[in-house]
């Protein structure tokens, strides 16, 4: 198997870190405090995640409280095991690493610093982003498209790595490669986006498939 990849962009929480029970941890608190009785499935965390503040607003929810509470849990939210290899390796290996979320950039860079793995990431579309240049949240590809852009990469020399169906087809749809991550064995949704390379059910599945990787 060989491709010509220049650029591997990845999606953030639920794909690098394990950040989706601070997600409801901070959900529940914010419910809480309103008097609301919170209800938090996990395809409902997938929607919570591409448009929070829309779905908290919704709600009559504080998506700044949200954020203000969700910051405390920070401290508790790990990389993946062997995360930090794969990262290294594709350094190692020259390639143009970015991250493409919908988390606030204080938060996302936060994440990384305390993590130690900012150094291996070259550039980052974030929810700011998104509302300063009033780009089109995932599903759509406008921050993958940004981010490329940012980084003078052409899409077709890079792939995006994601654990959520909007996720791919956002990579799809910016032309770029797909890989889909499924930690908890949820692969249902992944599979019907079509990743082009398949759906990696473990983090160390994912760092034997790039040392495989021909690039």
């Amino acid at each position: 198997m060989s491709y010509s990849l220049l650029g591997i962009f990845y999606d953030l929480d639920g794909t690098l870190v394990n950040s989706h029970e601070c997600i409801k941890e901070a959900y529940r608190e914010l419910c809480y405090a309103v008097g609301i009785k919170p209800s938090l499935s996990s395809r409902i965390l997938e929607r919570v995640g591409h448009n929070w503040k829309k779905f908290l607003r919704r709600k009559s929810l504080d998506p700044e409280k949200a954020e203000e509470i969700y910051r405390t849990k920070i401290e508790k939210i790990k990389v993946f095991p062997e995360v930090k290899k794969i990262l290294k390796y594709n350094k190692k290996h020259e390639k143009i690493q970015g991250i493409v979320t919908h988390s606030p950039y204080c938060i996302a860079e936060e994440i990384l610093n305390r993590n130690k793995i900012k150094k291996f990431i070259d550039g980052m579309v974030t929810w700011d982003d998104i509302e300063e240049k009033k780009l089109r949240p995932k599903p759509e590809p406008d921050t993958l498209l940004c981010l490329a852009r940012d980084l003078n990469l052409e899409t077709k020399n890079c792939l995006y790595i994601g654990n959520s169906k909007e996720d791919i087809i956002a990579g799809r749809k910016a032309g770029m490669l797909t890989l889909g991550v499924s930690y908890d064995k949820n692969i249902i949704n992944l599979i019907t986006a079509r990743p082009h390379l398949g759906v990696i059910t473990s983090p160390h599945q994912l760092y034997i498939y790039f040392t495989r990787l021909i690039f």
